[in-house]
């Protein structure tokens, strides 16, 4: 991993990426060109060798003298090992760095706000990729193709971010240390949010086969409902399942409807005030049969939706939650409709939302 030439430039510091052989391999620094493949220990006091050498391989911060312009400075180095390469992040201890922290810290704060910047539109990219393959009636190859594309892109936005995620965890005591705590924490937040999007993008593009095979609706609906019964006290809500005499059976990909069961589930908590008592509080789920469909219902009592939003619920990256990817129910429909089945929503304001699942039956 590499950071790109946009983050190496803007680095208020010494930064170098070495090889096993700790030769240079890239650098922050201006004049790179004449350092790429020269020794990095040709820079580190002598005293202080056999130091470097022993901890490279470790994740480890060490206090050691780096010589530049044939002066030797005072460093604070922070080791980040990858296999056999080794992140180099030289914090400078010196006096007048010192004084120009508040300085430098302005400064990261702009380099950030660049960096979300960018990543915003790199976002609106890959949302328009994900429309055009939810929508347009693609043949099989070319769809593959975009969904490939599609998934470049992503990778080509979570490697620098994974970088920029490791130097703000190290940068971080020194932001505490300057009051200035809440801006490494923020830009962290926003990083694990794009990675959570960046995943789920990821998982919804990758082609995969799916096994398929007999499944008892009663049984995965319960089994799904012991997951949540913690979090369900937690909330203050009580959970009602009504399951079918009949015993429905489909034919499908357990696992891919338990992820659609386990997102309609959190989603209707989430949707829950906790400040209500457990009897006001509560999810219902029904599981019975419709002529030649299987249903699942699942129906809470909380805040509800406006019609608008209905209509935008699955849409990729829509979400009315403020941590929310807005891919989750995007993914759900898709999986439902792989099953040759449907996702119904019906919801008042103030009254709650019912969300159901239609799904032909498999007949014995």
């Amino acid at each position: 991993m590499y950071l790109t030439d946009t983050i190496l430039k803007d680095l208020p510091f010494p930064y170098f990426l070495i090889d096993e052989t700790n030769h240079i391999v890239s650098t922050s620094l201006s004049n790179q060109n004449g350092l790429i493949g020269q020794p990095f220990i040709k820079l580190i006091k002598l005293e202080d060798i056999a130091y470097f050498c022993a901890l490279r391989n470790d994740r480890s911060v060490l206090n050691m003298q780096l010589l530049f312009s044939d002066t030797y400075f005072n460093y604070r180095v922070y080791i980040v090992p990858e296999n056999q390469r080794s992140h180099l992040f030289c914090y400078p201890l010196f006096d007048n760095f010192t004084q120009n922290i508040e300085k430098d810290t302005e400064e990261l704060e702009k380099k950030l706000l660049k960096f979300s910047m960018e990543l915003n539109e790199k976002k609106k990219l890959i949302n328009k990729t994900a429309l055009k393959i939810n929508e347009a009636n693609f043949s099989n190859e070319y769809a593959t193709n975009l969904s490939t594309l599609a998934a470049s892109m992503a990778h080509e936005i979570r490697n620098p971010l994974t970088t920029v995620k490791g130097f703000l965890q190290l940068l971080r005591p020194h932001l505490i240390e300057l009051g200035r705590e809440e801006y490494a924490d923020i830009a962290l937040e926003e990083i694990n949010r794009a990675n959570e999007i960046i995943h789920e993008f990821l998982n919804a593009a990758k082609p995969t086969d799916h096994k398929k095979s007999i499944i008892h609706l009663n049984k995965i609906v319960r089994d799904t409902l012991l997951l949540f019964e913690s979090e369900a006290i937690i909330k203050n809500t009580s959970f009602s399942i009504k399951l079918s005499q009949e015993d429905p059976t489909i034919y499908g990909d357990d696992k891919q409807l338990k992820q659609v069961l386990v997102n309609l589930i959190k989603n209707a908590l989430e949707a829950i005030e906790p400040n209500r008592s457990s009897k006001e509080n509560k999810i219902t789920i029904t599981v019975g049969i419709i002529d030649d469909y299987s249903f699942i219902n699942i129906v809470d009592t909380g805040l509800g939706m406006t019609k608008e939003t209905i209509n935008s619920l699955f849409q990729p990256f829509f979400s009315t939650k403020k941590s929310g990817t807005g891919i989750g129910l995007s993914i759900c429909k898709q999986i439902i409709e792989e099953h040759s089945g449907e996702i119904k929503i019906e919801s008042d304001v103030g009254c709650g939302t019912k969300m159901q699942i239609l799904l032909p039956i498999k007949n014995n």
